[in-house]
C-alpha cells in the first residue's frame, strides 16, 4: 500500500506526458469519422517542436444534450478541454493534437420514469458519474479552423468505456473578442442499440486568454444617458474591482416587467418556449480586468434558480461585455445573441449586440425597495423593429447586505406607526428585562394561525434598527448589554427606551410551502415593555411586475409582544398578530392572523457559571458513589456466592447500558440540553478536566457492572438447577416489556403532539425543533427507565418468591439515592436556594421528566421500590402483597409576619477559624442569610417563638495556617466549607427588638457547632438609612474544644419598603461647587437601575492631592494614620427605578481583590440622579458605636459627599468610563474633615457605555513622525481589518534581548467607533495614531504617566514623547502563523532624564480568517477517523477468530502489547472526542459548533467501545491461557525480560519529551494571541508521545519472540499488518496535507513538539512497517531468525512422538518378518545387519 502510494505520482506523470499522446493508438478509426473533415497526413515529423494552441492550452465551456449519459435536468454542465500536445505533420497547416476532455455532470441522480420531482421512490433513479474524462487524438487544420479527434473514455471500472468523436469549429489564431466562439459536438461512434450509445452533445467554448474588449464605444456609452429616474448607486473600490464584482454580480436576479407584458412578445430579448415570460436572469462572469475595469459575462434567462446561470442554453443566453461608469456608479453591459443555432454547429456565431443592461448597488434603501443590486434591461432598437422589447427591471434575488457598506435606510411609515401604536404604561415590576434590540433574540421563526389552525410557517428578521442595517449572520452565544447606538431621544421623556425598527416577515402557506408571502414592516420597539408595533406593506401585484403606488397595501398593522426570559428554563413565547386596518367591506381587507413562537433567549454567562460548580460536584459525586456501590455489591456476592443467581439479569443489563451511555455520548449532554449553555461550558477548562475524571470513573463503573453481569450469567449457566430462574426472568420480561413499550409510545405521542400541534416554534426552525424535542424525549424516558431500575428485581422476587440478600442494602439504596440526586438538585436546591437563575438540569419545553411534579413523584416511586426490595429480602418476595401503608397528617398552624420580611441578607466580621481568614486570596464576599421559617405567638405578650435558618457563606475555600512566601507549595493549609448552615430556635421580643436563638450547625468536613445567635434592633419601624440590625453569633463550646470559634459580628441591612431621606434641599446645594468637571452622559430614566448598575457596583481608584502622604485630613475613614486607602468599592443594597434613588455601601481598602465588608472602613449612603448635571450624588454615613457592644452600633455622621458621572468626552490622558469626587461638608479643622479626592473606575474594569466622544490630541505629531509607507508591489496582500479582533494581541516586551514584561494591546477607539474590551495592563501606555490597512503598519504617539497612579495628575506629569509602532503580517494562508512585531521608543535625547531605552515587542498572530480554512479539511479528517476506528475494530475481530482456530498460539501473544493496545482504545472513551481531532484551542472552538461532528463522535465512540471490548476479550483470553497452563512459566519470565527492556526505552522517551517541553516552555520567544496558549501544555506532549508508543505497539511482541525464540502464527497477518497501517493513516494524511494544502493548517496534528512533522511522518511509518516485517519473519522462521547469532539458553529441541512398549514390540516383530522374507536376496546379509542395528538403536532409545 505504501509502495503504491509512492508510485502514484509517477503513474500520473506517465499518463499526462506528451509522449503518451503522441503514441496513443485509439481503437476508434480516425479515417472513418474524421477523414472528410480534416484529412489525415502521412506522418508526424519527429523533429517538430511543440506548437502553441490558439487561445491557450486549457479551454472552458458548456455543453447541451447527453441524456443517456448525463441527466437532461437542470444544473450547470461544464466542459474543459486541455490540450496536451500539438505537433507538426508532413502536410502544411495540418497539426497532430492530443487532448483531454473532461465533462462535469449536472447532478448525480435522474428519475427514469416521468413524474414530478420528490424525495420518494429513490429506487427509480439512475446514478450518473460526477464527471467523465476522454483521452482524444486527432488533427487540426490551421486554415479551416476545424479540429477533429477520436478517443475513448478513461476506464472507471463501473461500465464499458465510451468511444467518441469530437468535432470543433472556429479554432483559429485570431484576436479574442466578443465574437470569438468555439463550437462543436461530441458524438458516440456506437450504434443506437448498444449500451454505450448516447445522444450527440453540443459544445460551446469561450476562450479567456488575452481577451480584448471592444463594445464600450462612445456611441454605446451615450445610450445609457436616458435611463430615467434611478436610485443613486454606491461606488466600487477600483483596486478590488474584480473581487467585488465576482462576489456580487454572479448569481440570480428577479425580473419585473411592465403591466402590459403578459407574454414573451416584445417583452424579452431571447426566445422562449410556449411564449412564457422568464422571471429569472442569471449572470456569470467569464473574464475580468482590474486595470481596465472591464468584464465579460454570460446572461441567462429562465424560470429555475439553479447554479450561476442555470443550465446553459444558447437560445436563452446572451454573451456580453461590461464596464464600470465611475460618474454614475453603475455597471453598463452590452449583450449579444448566439446566431445560427438552427443550422449546424459550424454556423453558430455571436451577433446582434442590441441589448443594453445597467446594474448598481443602491445607496438608499427603504421598506418598499431593499434590493442589494438593481438594474434595467432594454433594447436600443426602435419600436416595431425585429428584436425590440420593452424595458424591464431586475433586482437581486439574494440578500447580500453583508457584502455592502455605506447603505442608508429611509423610514416612511414611522409617523403612522407612532399614531397607531401608543406606548404602553410601564410595568410595576421594574426588574423585568426584555430582549436587547440588537441581539439575535429579535430574530425568530413562527407559526401563523388562521381560525385556530396553523396555515403557514415563517420567520421574522430584523432589517434595520435606528439607522443601522443589521447583518444577516449574527453569530453569538450570548448578547452583552447593548453597546450600540442609543435609542432616539426627544424633548419628551416618554420617548426614552424606544427604537426605530424595520422587519422582513416571510411565511409560506401550507401545504404548498413554495408560495411565499412577504410583508415589510416599520415601527417602534419598546425595550421597557417588550412591545413591537409596526406598520406593514404587502405587494398586491405580481412579484414579476414593476410595482406602482397603487400596487402596495400599507394599511396593515403588525404587533409582537416579547415576554421576559423565564429564569427557570430560559425560554418564553413571542406572540403577535397581522391585521388589516381597512373596513370589512374593503376588498383588500383580510381576517387577522395570529403569530406565535417559542423564543430561546440568550443567556447571561454569569447566571450559568454561578451554579456550574455545584453541578460538576454533583456529577462527580454521583459517578463516584455509583462506582463505589457497584464495588460493594461485588464484594457482597463474593461473600455470598449462592445469592448471585437471584439477581435480576434484566436489571443488571439496564444498569450496564446506562453506564455505557456516559462513555458513548458527549459529556456535555449529561450536563446540558441547551446549545447556548453548552457553548458556555466549552470555554470552561476545569470542565474539560472534570470530564476526564467522570469518564474514568464511568469506565470503572462500567467494567465493574459488566463483571457483575458476567458473574450472574455464569452462575445461572453453570447450575442447571436454576432453570426455573430463567423462566421467572422471562415472565419478568413479559411484564416489563409492554410497560417500557407503552412508555416509549407515550413519549413518542407527546413528542408528536408538541411538535405538530404546538403553535409556537423555536427560533432555530421547525425541523431542528422536532429533532431536538424527539431526542430530548428519548433521553429523558431512558433516564426514567434507569430511575426505576429495581422494577425487574421486584418482579423476579415476586415470581420466584425469593428470600435472601441478593442485593446489598448499600447497593439498592445507594444506587437509588444516586439516581435521585439530579431530581433533588432540580427541585429542592434550585427552587429553594437559587430563586432566580438558570441551571443545566432544567425543564425542557415539553415532554420532559424533570418537571416539578415528576421531581416529587419519581423519587417517591424510587424510594418505594427500594423499600419493597428490603421487605422482600427480609420477609419473602410475595410478602409485599399483604403489606398496608398508613398516612399521617400534621396540624397546620398560622404564621406571623417578621419585621422587614422573612428573608434578610447581610454581612459579618470575624469567624476566621471556621470560615477562613479575610485575606487577599479570598474567593467570595463574607455574607450571611437569615431565613425566618416560623413565627408563633406565645402566652407572653409581645414574645414570639421563632424558627430560622442562618447561613454563613465562607470567604475562602483554603486558608494558610503557617507563614510561608507566595509561590511555595501550599502544604500548611486548611480546608473550609463553602457555607455553614445553622438551624435555630428561640424567642423575639417586639418591645425591646431583641432576638435570641440557639441551635446547631455544620459544614463540609467540620464538627457539629453549638451556637447562640443574638440580634438587636429587630423592630417594626420605617426602613431608612439609620435602620440597621446588628448582632453576633457565638460558640457555646469551651475554648479548648475543636468546635469553638471566636464570636462573629453580624450586620443586616433590611431591603424591603425602604424610604429615602437624605436627599434634602440643603444636601443638593452642596453639590453646586464641584469646580470644572467633564460633562456627563445622560441615562434612560425608565431603566435607571440597569443603567447605573456598573456605577453602583463598581470599583474605583482613588487619587489624592499632591500634599496627601498620610491618612490625616485626607481619608474619610479612621485606621492607620500613615496608610491611605487607594481603592473604593460600591455595593448596591436597594435601587428604585420610580424614584431614581439608590442605597449603597461604600468600602475603602488597599486590595484589588474582592471587597470585604468592614464597618470601620465602610460607609452606608443614599444616592439620587441629577438629570441637569447628569451625575449621581451620594451622601455617606458612618457606623458609630463599634467600640461598645453590638447593641449600640448605629448609623450616623452623614458628612461625606460623593458624585459620579459617565464622562462624555474621552482623550488619551483620561479615558475613564466612570469618574467622580469625594469630599467632606465639614470645614477645615473640624473632626472628620478630609481633602477632596478624585475617583476613577478601577483599571481592571472598563464599563460598556455608548454616546462617548473621543478627542484626538496627538494626530498632528503622528503624521509628522510616521510618514506613510510606499505601497507594496504585491497588490494581492491583505492585512487585518481595523475593526476586527485581529487588532487585539498579546505580546512579549523585551529590552536588549532580555524579557522584561508580558502584556497585551487593545484598540480603544477606531475613527469614532469605540471598541470596549477589558483592559488589564499593569503598566499602561495610552497611544493615538494611524493604521495603514494596505501596508499593515500601525504608528502611534504614546503617553505615560510619570506620577503615581494615586495622585491627581497634572500637566507636567505626562510624558508624550513616546512613539509606538507595530507591523502586522499579511492575511495570507502561506504566511499563516506570522509575527506582529513592533517597538516602543522614546523620542527624547539620551541625556534627557525621561529618556528610556527602546523596548521591542513581538506577538504570534492567529487571524480569524484562518478559521474558515479549517473547515476545508474537516470532512476528510472525520472520514479518516471513522475509517481508522472501523478498521481497528475489524482487525481485532479477525485476531479473535484466528486464536479461536489456533488456541495453542494464545500464550505466545505478548501480554504487554495487548495491554498497550487496550489502554490505547480506552483513551478515546475517557478523553474528549475533540482531543483526537485538534490540540489547538482556536481550531477546537470551531469544531464544537459542528452538529455533524457530534453525530460522528457518537459513531466513533460506539466503534471504539466495540474495539475496546474485543481487545479486552483478547487480553483476558491470553491471561487465562497462560494462567491455566502451568508449563508456560517460562513465558512469564520472558515477558518480564521484555518489561526490563521496554521500560527504560519508554522512560527515556518520556524524559526526552519532557525536556523538549521544558525547553519550549522556558525558552519560548513568542506569546500567542490566545491567553490559553501562553505556554505549550505538557499534556499535549504527553499525548503525542503516547501516540508514538502506540505506533510501535509491535515492539513487545518482537522482543518476546526473540527471547522465547517462538515460531508460529501467534498474530494473524491481518492483525499486525492491519493495525500497523491503521496507525500510519494519520501520518500518511499529514504528508498528503503538507503536499496538497500549502497553508499546512490541520486539525489532526499539533504545531509544536509532536510527532506529526515531515521527518517523523517518514521515520515512524518506516519503523512500523519494519516491525511488521520482523514479526512476519519471526513467525515464519523463528524468533531469533532475525539475528545472525543465537541467544544463550533459548535453544529448543524438536518434540518427538511418544511410543509405548506394546507399539515398540509390534514394530520389532514386523521388521523381523520383513527380514526373513528377504533372506534370498543377494543383499540380505548386509540389509539384515543394518536393520538389526536400527532396531537395536530404536530399542536403546526407548529404554
Amino acid at each position: 500500500m505504501a509502495l503504491s502510494f509512492l508510485l502514484m505520482p509517477l503513474f500520473l506523470f506517465t499518463i499526462v506526458s506528451p509522449n503518451t499522446f503522441s503514441s496513443f493508438a485509439s481503437p476508434v478509426s480516425y479515417m472513418d469519422h474524421c477523414g472528410s473533415m480534416v484529412p489525415i497526413p502521412n506522418s508526424i515529423l519527429n523533429d517538430s517542436k511543440f506548437k502553441v494552441f490558439p487561445h491557450g492550452q486549457r479551454q472552458h465551456g458548456y455543453y447541451l444534450g447527453g441524456g443517456t449519459v448525463y441527466p437532461r435536468g437542470g444544473g450547470q454542465k461544464d466542459v474543459t478541454l486541455q490540450i496536451k500536445n500539438v505537433f507538426e505533420t508532413d502536410v502544411a497547416g495540418i497539426l497532430n493534437v492530443g487532448a483531454r476532455l473532461e465533462m462535469r455532470s449536472a447532478t448525480w441522480y435522474y428519475r427514469v420514469h416521468d413524474g414530478n420531482f420528490s424525495d420518494t421512490n429513490m429506487w427509480n433513479y439512475d446514478q450518473f458519474p460526477t464527471f467523465i474524462t476522454f483521452l482524444l487524438e486527432g488533427f487540426w487544420s490551421e486554415y479551416s479552423g476545424k479540429l477533429c479527434m477520436v478517443g475513448t473514455e478513461t476506464d472507471d471500472g463501473m461500465r464499458q468505456p465510451l468511444e467518441v468523436v469530437l468535432r470543433l469549429y472556429n479554432v483559429v489564431n485570431s484576436r479574442n473578442t466578443i465574437s470569438t466562439l468555439i463550437t462543436g459536438s461530441l458524438e458516440s461512434v456506437s450504434s443506437e442499440h448498444e449500451v454505450s450509445y448516447f445522444e450527440s452533445l453540443s459544445l460551446f467554448i469561450f476562450p479567456k486568454m488575452d481577451y480584448e474588449y471592444s463594445l464600450d464605444t462612445k456611441e454605446t456609452r451615450n445610450e445609457y444617458a436616458d435611463e430615467g429616474e434611478v436610485v443613486v448607486g454606491l461606488p466600487v473600490n477600483p483596486v478590488r474591482f474584480c473581487s467585488k464584482l465576482f462576489s456580487m454580480i454572479n448569481g440570480n436576479y428577479d425580473l419585473q416587467y411592465q403591466r402590459e407584458c403578459k407574454s414573451a412578445k416584445n417583452c424579452i430579448p431571447v426566445e422562449v418556449d410556449d411564449n412564457q415570460l422568464p422571471y429569472i436572469v442569471s449572470l456569470e462572469v467569464l473574464v475580468c480586468s482590474n486595470v481596465k475595469q472591464r468584464l465579460k459575462l454570460l446572461i441567462g434567462f429562465g424560470n429555475i434558480y439553479f447554479g450561476s446561470i442555470g443550465s446553459f442554453n444558447p437560445n436563452s443566453t446572451l454573451v456580453g461585455e461590461g464596464w464600470w461608469d465611475e460618474e454614475k456608479n453603475q455597471l453598463c453591459i452590452v449583450g449579444c445573441h448566439f446566431l445560427g443555432n438552427g443550422g449546424s454547429m459550424a454556423s453558430v456565431h455571436v451577433g446582434d449586440c442590441s441589448t443594453r443592461m445597467s446594474m448598481r448597488f443602491p445607496k438608499i434603501w427603504s421598506m418598499n425597495d431593499a434590493s442589494s443590486i438593481v438594474g434595467q434591461i432594454w433594447s436600443n432598437k426602435a419600436v416595431g423593429d425585429s428584436g425590440y422589447f420593452k424595458r424591464m427591471i431586475l433586482r437581486s434575488h439574494q440578500d447580500k447586505r453583508d457584502r455592502i457598506a455605506g447603505i442608508k435606510y429611509e423610514y416612511s411609515q414611522l409617523d403612522k406607526a407612532r399614531k397607531m401604536c401608543p406606548r404602553q404604561e410601564p410595568l410595576k415590576n421594574k426588574g423585568i428585562r426584555y430582549p436587547d434590540v440588537y441581539s439575535s433574540d429579535m430574530k425568530f421563526d413562527m407559526g401563523v394561525e388562521y381560525y385556530d389552525k396553523i396555515v403557514a410557517w415563517g420567520s421574522s428578521i430584523t432589517f434595520v434598527i435606528n439607522d443601522q442595517i443589521q447583518k444577516l449572520n449574527l453569530d453569538e452565544n450570548f448578547v452583552p448589554k447593548s453597546s450600540h447606538t442609543q435609542p432616539f431621544t426627544s424633548a419628551d421623556s416618554s420617548s426614552a427606551g424606544l427604537y426605530n425598527i424595520s422587519y422582513q416577515i416571510i411565511f409560506g402557506l401550507e401545504p404548498d410551502a413554495k408560495l411565499e408571502i412577504n410583508v415589510s414592516a416599520e415601527g417602534i420597539y419598546d425595550v421597557e415593555s417588550g412591545s413591537l408595533c409596526m406598520v406593514g406593506c404587502r405587494n398586491l401585484g405580481s412579484p414579476n411586475q414593476i410595482p406602482t403606488t397603487d400596487s402596495v397595501d400599507c394599511e396593515i398593522i403588525v404587533k409582537f409582544q416579547f415576554q421576559q426570559p423565564k429564569e427557570k428554563n430560559n425560554g418564553a413565547y413571542v406572540k403577535g398578530s397581522i391585521e388589516s386596518m381597512r373596513k370589512d367591506s374593503d376588498p383588500l381587507y383580510f381576517i387577522p392572523l395570529n403569530l406565535s413562537s417559542v423564543a430561546y433567549y440568550t443567556i447571561e454567562p454569569k447566571q450559568i457559571l454561578r451554579k456550574v460548580d455545584v453541578e460538576i460536584i454533583m456529577i462527580l459525586v454521583s459517578t463516584t458513589l455509583a462506582c463505589a456501590f457497584v464495588g460493594l455489591q461485588l464484594y457482597h456476592v463474593k461473600r455470598n456466592p449462592d445469592m448471585v443467581p437471584l439477581m435480576s439479569f434484566i436489571m443488571l443489563l439496564i444498569l450496564t447500558l446506562g453506564n455505557m451511555t456516559s462513555l458513548v455520548l458527549n459529556f456535555h449532554s449529561l450536563l446540558a440540553q441547551n446549545h447556548a449553555k453548552i457553548s458556555i461550558l466549552l470555554e470552561n477548562q476545569w470542565l474539560g478536566l472534570n470530564e476526564i475524571s467522570v469518564r474514568l470513573i464511568a469506565m470503572a463503573t462500567f467494567l465493574l457492572q459488566l463483571r457483575l453481569l458476567k458473574l450472574t450469567w455464569s452462575a445461572r449457566k453453570g447450575d442447571r438447577t436454576q432453570n426455573g430462574l430463567w423462566i421467572a426472568e422471562k415472565k419478568v420480561l413479559y411484564v416489563i416489556f409492554p410497560i417500557y413499550v407503552a412508555g416509549f409510545l407515550n413519549a413518542l405521542l407527546v413528542f408528536r403532539n408538541n411538535a405538530f400541534h404546538d403553535h409556537a416554534v423555536p427560533s432555530y426552525g421547525l425541523s431542528n425543533y422536532q429533532k431536538h424535542l424527539l431526542w430530548m424525549n428519548l433521553k429523558f424516558y431512558s433516564g426514567l427507565v434507569l430511575d426505576g431500575f429495581l422494577l425487574p428485581q421486584i418482579l423476579l422476587n415476586m415470581f420466584w418468591n425469593s428470600k435472601g440478600d441478593a442485593l446489598s442494602r448499600l447497593f439498592f439504596f445507594g444506587t437509588s439515592m444516586v439516581r435521585l440526586l439530579p431530581r433533588a438538585y432540580d427541585d429542592l436546591f434550585e427552587a429553594l436556594i437559587y430563586v432566580i437563575g438558570s441551571t443545566y438540569h432544567t425543564d425542557e419545553e415539553r415532554g420532559e421528566y424533570y418537571s416539578r411534579a415528576s421531581d416529587m413523584i419519581v423519587p417517591l416511586v424510587v424510594l418505594v421500590f427500594a423499600i419493597i426490595i428490603y421487605l422482600q429480602q427480609k420477609f419473602g418476595g410475595r410478602s409485599i402483597l399483604l403489606w398496608r401503608n398508613t398516612d399521617k397528617e400534621y396540624e397546620k398552624v398560622s404564621f406571623k409576619d417578621f419585621p422587614h420580611g422573612p428573608f434578610q441578607v447581610g454581612y459579618y466580621v470575624g469567624g476566621d477559624t471556621i470560615v477562613g481568614a479575610d485575606t487577599v486570596q479570598k474567593l467570595r464576599q463574607k455574607q450571611v442569610t437569615l431565613q425566618i421559617k416560623s413565627v408563633y405567638e406565645t402566652d407572653g405578650i409581645g414574645i414570639h417563638k421563632v424558627g430560622a435558618t442562618f447561613m454563613v457563606r465562607s470567604a475562602s475555600s483554603y486558608y494558610r495556617v503557617g507563614n510561608s512566601t507566595r509561590g511555595k507549595r501550599l502544604k500548611n493549609r486548611k480546608r473550609f466549607p463553602s457555607s455553614i448552615t445553622f438551624r435555630l430556635d428561640g424567642f423575639w421580643s417586639e418591645s425591646s427588638g431583641k432576638l435570641c436563638m440557639v441551635g446547631t450547625g455544620t459544614g463540609y468536613s467540620m464538627p457539629r457547632l453549638e451556637v447562640v445567635f443574638k440580634l438587636y434592633n429587630v423592630v417594626y419601624s420605617r426602613n431608612t438609612i439609620s435602620t440597621l440590625v446588628s448582632g453576633s453569633l457565638e460558640s457555646l463550646s469551651p475554648k479548648h474544644e475543636v468546635s469553638y470559634f471566636e464570636p462573629i459580628s453580624v450586620f443586616i441591612f433590611p431591603r424591603m419598603d425602604y424610604e429615602y431621606s437624605l436627599d434634602t434641599k440643603e444636601a443638593k446645594n452642596e453639590y453646586s461647587d464641584e469646580g470644572e468637571v467633564v460633562p456627563g452622559l445622560s441615562i434612560n430614566p425608565v431603566s435607571f437601575c440597569a443603567n447605573i448598575f456598573p456605577m453602583i457596583n463598581g470599583k474605583y481608584d482613588l487619587q489624592y492631592q499632591s500634599d496627601c502622604n498620610s491618612a490625616k485630613n485626607c481619608s474619610p475613614i479612621g485606621g492607620d494614620a500613615n496608610q491611605l486607602p487607594y481603592i473604593v468599592s460600591l455595593k448596591e443594597l436597594v435601587c428604585s427605578d420610580v424614584t431614581q434613588r439608590v442605597r449603597v455601601l461604600i468600602g475603602f481598602g488597599n486590595s484589588g481583590a474582592r471587597w470585604s465588608f468592614n464597618p470601620n472602613a465602610t460607609l452606608v449612603g443614599e444616592g439620587w440622579w441629577d438629570e441637569e448635571n447628569n451625575q449621581l450624588y451620594i451622601v455617606g454615613c458612618h457606623f458609630l458605636g463599634m467600640q461598645e457592644s453590638m447593641a449600640s452600633v448605629r448609623v450616623g455622621d452623614c458628612s461625606t459627599r460623593m458624585s459620579l458621572r459617565f464622562p462624555k468626552i474621552w482623550s488619551i490622558n483620561d479615558a475613564s468610563s466612570i469618574e467622580g469626587q469625594i469630599w467632606s461638608n465639614k470645614t477645615v479643622g473640624d473632626s472628620g474633615f478630609f481633602k477632596r479626592m478624585i475617583l476613577r473606575n478601577f483599571q481592571y474594569h472598563r464599563v460598556e457605555i455608548s454616546g462617548i466622544k473621543y478627542e484626538y490630541s496627538q494626530l498632528d505629531k503622528v503624521r509628522k513622525m510616521c510618514p506613510k509607507q510606499e505601497p507594496l508591489k504585491n497588490k494581492g496582500m491583505r492585512y487585518p481589518d481595523v475593526y476586527s479582533s485581529d487588532m487585539r494581541f498579546d505580546m512579549s516586551v523585551r529590552n536588549s534581548k532580555i524579557e522584561v514584561a508580558w502584556g497585551y494591546s487593545v484598540p480603544l477607539v477606531v475613527s469614532d467607533h469605540f471598541n470596549l474590551l477589558p483592559n488589564a495592563k499593569l503598566v499602561s501606555v495610552s497611544a493615538e495614531g494611524i493604521y495603514d490597512a494596505k501596508a499593515g503598519n500601525l504608528c502611534m504617539v504614546g503617553c505615560r504617566n510619570l506620577g503615581t497612579k494615586n495622585q491627581i495628575p497634572s500637566t507636567n506629569s505626562l510624558d508624550c514623547e513616546v512613539i509606538v509602532m507595530f507591523q502586522f503580517p499579511p492575511l495570507d494562508a502561506k504566511n499563516k502563523g506570522g509575527y506582529i512585531k513592533g517597538r516602543i521608543a522614546s523620542t527624547r535625547k539620551n541625556s534627557d532624564p525621561l529618556y528610556f531605552k527602546q523596548l521591542d515587542v513581538i506577538s504570534a498572530a492567529f487571524y480569524t480568517e484562518e478559521a474558515s480554512q479549517i473547515f476545508k479539511k474537516v470532512d476528510m479528517e472525520v472520514i479518516m477517523i471513522l475509517v481508522c476506528t472501523t478498521l481497528a475494530c475489524v482487525f481485532v475481530g479477525l485476531q479473535l477468530y484466528h486464536v479461536k482456530r489456533n488456541p495453542d498460539m494464545l500464550p505466545l501473544i505478548s501480554f504487554f502489547m495487548l495491554l498497550i493496545l487496550t489502554l490505547g482504545n480506552m483513551v478515546p472513551l475517557v478523553l474528549n472526542f475533540e482531543a483526537l481531532f485538534a490540540q489547538n484551542r482556536d481550531k477546537k472552538n470551531i469544531l464544537l459548533g459542528n452538529e455533524w461532528l457530534e453525530v460522528n463522535e457518537i459513531a466513533v465512540r460506539l466503534i471504539v467501545m466495540v474495539a475496546f471490548l474485543l481487545q479486552l476479550r483478547l487480553l483476558q483470553l491470553t491471561w487465562s491461557a497462560r494462567k491455566a497452563d502451568t508449563k508456560q512459566k517460562g513465558l512469564w519470565i520472558a515477558e518480564k525480560k521484555v518489561l526490563y527492556v521496554i521500560f527504560p526505552l519508554y522512560a527515556a522517551g518520556f524524559l526526552v519529551s519532557f525536556l523538549v517541553h521544558q525547553n519550549n516552555t522556558v525558552h519560548g520567544d513568542v506569546m500567542s494571541s490566545s491567553n490559553f496558549s501562553q505556554q505549550h501544555s505538557f499534556w499535549e506532549d504527553l499525548k503525542s508521545y503516547s501516540g508514538l508508543v502506540l505506533d510501535g505497539f509491535l515492539l513487545p511482541q518482537i522482543l518476546l519472540n526473540l527471547l522465547w525464540n517462538s515460531k508460529g502464527n501467534a498474530l494473524s497477518f491481518s492483525f499486525y499488518f492491519g493495525i500497523s497501517l491503521v496507525r500510519l493513516i494519520p501520518h500518511a494524511y499529514d504528508l498528503f496535507e503538507a503536499l496538497v494544502y500549502v497553508d499546512g493548517s490541520s486539525l489532526y496534528e499539533d504545531e509544536i513538539a509532536d510527532y506529526y512533522s515531515t521527518a517523523w511522518d517518514i521515520i515512524i511509518p518506516l519503523l512500523s512497517l519494519m516491525f511488521a516485517a520482523i514479526v512476519h519473519l519471526q513467525q515464519r522462521f523463528g524468533g531469533s531468525s532475525i539475528l545472525c547469532w543465537r541467544i544463550k539458553g533459548i535453544e529448543k529441541y524438536e518434540k518427538l512422538p511418544v511410543v509405548t512398549e506394546a507399539q515398540f514390540q509390534r514394530n520389532v516383530a514386523d521388521h523381523i518378518v520383513m527380514l526373513r522374507k528377504q533372506n534370498d536376496s543377494p543383499f540380505s546379509m548386509s540389509f539384515s545387519t543394518s536393520m538389526s542395528n536400527k532396531i537395536c538403536n530404536i530399542s536403546g532409545l526407548y529404554k
